[in-house]
């Protein structure tokens, strides 16, 4: 299995992948935004709009979650912290894959100021926003 460029914020699991997340909800931007430091170790940041009521935000989450990494949504499920920020999300499917798709995507938001990486390993422009940030 490929290595995870922050081991502790997902782990392999029997069926798939367990992933440590810090939900962030109502946020501007929706999207992966990186591993982050909590206090209890590395969790993924996510980012969605919906409110945290009646589980929105959760479903929200497993929705992007299921199409960053190419998976059905009832792929991906909330196992621990639903009323909670912080959340442990299991995601069923062949492990390698998942692992090098999603060590891909965050290893580009560890600091890369380059094209977002797409699921078939293409590349598409950043937006405006991002390339005004970076100083294109």
């Amino acid at each position: 299995m490929p290595p995870a460029p922050r081991e502790s914020a997902w782990r392999a699991v029997e069926g798939g992948l367990e992933l440590r997340v810090k939900a962030q909800p109502r946020a501007r931007r929706p999207g992966l935004q990186g591993v982050v430091e909590a206090a209890d170790g590395p969790r993924i940041r996510v980012a969605v709009n919906e409110a945290p009521e009646d589980g929105r935000a959760n479903r929200a989450i497993c929705a992007l979650l299921a199409g960053a990494l190419a998976v059905p949504p009832s792929r991906v499920t909330v196992t621990q912290g639903a009323a909670s920020r912080e959340k442990t999300v299991l995601v069923a499917g062949e492990v390698e894959a998942l692992c090098a798709l999603l060590g891909k995507m965050l290893s580009w938001k560890q600091g890369s100021a380059g094209p977002i990486p797409d699921r078939d390993g293409g590349r598409r422009p950043l937006p405006l926003v991002d390339r005004l940030e970076a100083g294109s």
